[in-house]
Parts: C-alpha cells; structure tokens; sequence
C-alpha cells in the first residue's frame, strides 16, 4: 500500500495525502505514519515531521521500528533547534532590496523533468539538461514566476544561482543529470566545497564572494543554512520563505 503511494506520485506533497488516505482507511499504522513523518522531514516541515514521527514510535510493536522513528524524531527536533539559533533575519518578507550586490539563492528539489517523463511513458530525453529546465518542484516553479515579476518589475536581469545537495551552487544555465542525493549523505557536497565554490564561481563577471545581500529562497533551514555558511562575508543573508503580496520592491 505504501509502496503503491510512493511509486504512483512524484510530488511528495501528493505521497502524503496519498498516505493520509490510507490512514483514513485502515488506521493509523506505524509505519504509514513513520513515512509521512519521513517525508514532512524531507520537506523542511520539521514540527510536522515531530508529529508523525512521535506517534509512530509509539505504535509500532518492534523495538527496531520504534529506534527508527525515534531518530526521525531527534533529527528534526535537531533541526528546529537550529532553525531557532541561527535566528533568521526574515522569513515573511513585504520588501525587497535589489541592486548589484543582490544574488538570490534558490534550493534544488527532489521532483525533476526526467520523473515526470518517465511517469508520461517517455524516456528519450538527453541525459544532461539545463538547471533551470530539470528541476521540477513546486518550490521552485514559485521561485521562477517570483524572479519573473521582480525582472518585469525593475526592468533588470536577476543575479541568481541554484543550491543542490550534489551539485552545489549551480548557474542556471549548467548542465546537470538525473540524481537523488540529499545533504549530510557520504555523496553530497561538503561545506568547505561550497565555500571554495562561492571564491571561484562567477556571475556577471563577478564572483559570488562579491555579493552581500544574500535572499535565500528555501522552506528547508538546511539549505538556509547551508547558503549562509558558504557566504560566510556577506553582510546580509536572508530566509525568503513567504512572501507577502503586494511585494515592494526597492531597485537602484
């Protein structure tokens, strides 16, 4: 049943009300709820993973089981701690600064163009594509129409890169493959990579290094996190996690 769920959907947002209908239809399981716990996690949802996570451990028999979602549960009570002493500058932003010391930062995401075409029956897409053209999400699809109204806006191109846990910072133009790699695994990018990469990566003829105001646009502090350390000498590196509209946006 959960299997069914997990390979019938891409979109995690869509897992989980799959999963939630599950519950609905058979009862609250432990290890439905252990992997919408997982899945909340994944999303950066981190008081939502507590929950889920929470009460799996209480109700799954097995002792193994119930460490699994145990440590589920201390990784994300880990990261809402976290969440709370970075002390984020500003996470529902009126107003935006934008000049040519602004870069926007926007994390990857899990959904790309290849999982969608696989789940459409098709396969023959190139194995490299452009950044901005593979990754999928919803978050992401917000933050193009979000960079989209700015340009329109100021009349100006935006300074902007992408974060992946693989990758690191990406132009939006680079090629990347088909990947599932998230943070903190033995695969993923190092911090010290990260920082070495803002000294050497250039846009507009600048390296990334030369912008200090920082718009991180991510729901996951991880990424938030991530960015900020990386740019380590901006002077302002901020949490764009809701918006509020309308957005007033002050250009020079």
């Amino acid at each position: 049943m959960i299997k069914n769920c997990e390979s019938r959907y891409s979109d995690p947002y869509d897992i989980i009300d799959c999963l939630k209908g599950l519950i609905n239809k058979y009862g609250r399981d432990g290890m439905i709820l252990y992997r919408i716990g997982l899945l909340y996690e994944n999303l950066g949802n981190y008081k939502k993973a507590m929950e889920y996570c929470k009460e799996a451990k209480e109700r799954f028999p097995l002792p193994r089981y119930k460490s699994m979602a145990e440590q589920c549960y201390e990784r994300a009570r880990s990261h809402i701690w976290k969440e709370e002493s970075i002390k984020v500058r500003s996470t529902a932003i009126a107003s935006l600064i934008i000049d040519e010391n602004t870069l926007f930062v926007v994390n990857c995401t899990k959904t790309k163009i290849w999982d969608i075409a696989e789940a459409l029956g098709y396969n023959n897409l190139p194995e490299q594509l452009p950044a901005m053209l593979a990754y999928q999400g919803r978050s992401f699809h917000e933050f193009l129409l979000l960079i989209r109204e700015i340009k329109k806006t100021i009349g100006k191109d935006i300074y902007w890169v992408i974060l992946s846990a693989k990758y690191g910072f990406l132009l939006p133009h680079e090629l990347i493959e088909n990947y599932n790699v998230t943070f903190d695994q033995e695969n993923s990018i190092k911090d010290h990579e990260l920082a070495e990469q803002v000294d050497k990566i250039r846009v507009n003829g600048k390296t990334l290094s030369s912008f200090k105001r920082i718009y991180v646009y991510t729901r996951n502090s991880l990424y938030y996190e991530k960015a900020c350390q990386a740019f380590k000498d901006a002077d302002e590196c901020i949490q764009l996690s809701i918006i509020h509209f309308p957005l007033v946006i002050l250009s020079s």
